[in-house]
C-alpha cells in the first residue's frame, strides 16, 4: 500500500519538476487507476478514501517539483 504512494510521490516530483505548468496533469494518474479499481471492484469506502490520500500525495508532490524547478532555474539566472 505505502510503496503505491511512494511511486506516486515520485511521479508527481519528476513532473512537477520537468513539465513545468503541464504537470497538473499529472493527477490524471490517480483518477485513472481509481476507475480502474471501480470498474473491477465497485465503488467502496476505502477506494474513495485511498483516491483522496493519492490526489493529495500527487498534488504536493507537484508542488514540491515546481518548487524545485523555479529554485534550480533562479540559481541558474544568478550565476
Amino acid at each position: 500500500m505505502i510503496l503505491q504512494f511512494i511511486l506516486l510521490a515520485l511521479l508527481g516530483l519528476t513532473l512537477g519538476y520537468a513539465a513545468g505548468k503541464a504537470a497538473w496533469l499529472g493527477l490524471l494518474v490517480p483518477v485513472f487507476f481509481a476507475l480502474i479499481s471501480a470498474f473491477n471492484d465497485g465503488i467502496t469506502g476505502r477506494l474513495i478514501v485511498l483516491f483522496i490520500v493519492a490526489l493529495v500525495v500527487m498534488a504536493v508532490a507537484i508542488v514540491i517539483g515546481l518548487l524545485i524547478d523555479r529554485r534550480a532555474t533562479a540559481g541558474s539566472e544568478r550565476a
